[in-house]
């Protein structure tokens, strides 16, 4: 099966001649010509960022985390301009970088918290100028869930732009997919709406009592 055409753009081509790569020179990581593949192919994935061995290191995490991103608006243009031809989902892309349930129960619930904390997301990134770990990270192990502590520890310094104070708000998180990435949004439910809620219910149980409706 044969990858998909790229428009001449002057840019390099995935599928240029000075591109391609022998099959004994290329680290197999998925079966020759399945979508998987050819996300690699197509998109000239870096080997480092397919390799599952190396999801625990945080700032490796972060890197397949802004590839898996990138590789999904990529595809989506694409396949708008139809220079994609192959179908494939959400899941799929996702499965180039690393497990779904890896994805869903670290990467989905954790990176989008760093607008919390613009100090962590320059330590990921590790540019120069980037915080010593011992500023960011003080005594924590550097896993998804002390890092997710950290973040959320910031919740109540860093509050949303034309939100208010946030006095009396509850916050809920929820995953949320479409054909682009899977994103985590927030949800924000005053007390007030639900004491409004809870006195609906109850005038309406009132009133089919009145009626005789059960």
């Amino acid at each position: 099966m044969s990858g998909p055409s790229v428009p001449s753009t002057g840019a390099p081509s995935a599928f240029s001649a000075s591109a391609a790569v022998s099959a004994s020179e290329k680290s197999v990581h998925f079966v020759a010509g399945s979508i998987r593949d050819l996300i690699v192919t197509a998109l000239q994935i870096p080997d480092h960022l397919i390799d599952r061995k190396r999801g625990g290191d945080m700032r490796v995490a972060y890197a397949k985390y802004l590839a898996l991103v990138d590789a999904l608006s990529k595809l989506s243009t694409m396949s708008a301009s139809g220079t994609w031809k192959h179908k494939y989902t959400n899941d799929d892309v996702v499965e180039v970088f690393m497990s779904k349930s890896a994805y869903f129960r670290g990467h989905a619930k954790t990176f989008p918290l760093l607008v919390l904390y613009p100090a962590m997301t320059k330590w990921l990134e590790n540019e120069a100028g980037a915080p010593a770990d011992s500023e960011v990270w003080v005594h924590e192990k550097q896993s998804f869930e002390a890092l997710r502590r950290i973040l959320t520890s910031h919740q109540t310094l860093s509050p949303a732009k034309g939100k208010g104070k946030g006095k009396g708000k509850g916050k809920e998180m929820e995953v949320h997919s479409d054909n682009s990435s899977p994103i985590l949004v927030e949800k924000s439910v005053s007390k007030k709406d639900k004491r409004k809620e809870v006195l609906h219910n109850k005038k309406a149980s009132s009133s089919k009592g009145r009626h005789g409706y059960n």
